[in-house]
């Protein structure tokens, strides 16, 4: 299955939303009222779909990351 929510997540609007935060809680609120997280948390619900995460999230860890454009 694919997470279509990924896509947004990753984009550098959504991160430019995130990083405007001046706090904890605010970052918070910001990243868990987007849509896209609300979808994902959503469909969170679905055993089936918490094992496609889990699955991707694995993958996502064991890849090789290029030191040069590796965030500080």
């Amino acid at each position: 299955m694919l997470f279509t929510e990924q896509e947004e997540i990753e984009s550098v609007s959504f991160a430019a939303r995130a990083n405007i935060a001046s706090d904890l809680n605010t970052f918070l609120e910001v990243i868990t009222t987007h849509p896209a997280v609300e979808s994902l948390r959503k469909r969170l619900r679905v055993k089936s779909d918490i094992d496609d995460l889990v699955k991707l999230m694995l993958h996502l860890c064991n890849l090789t990351i290029d030191k040069r454009y590796e965030n500080p």
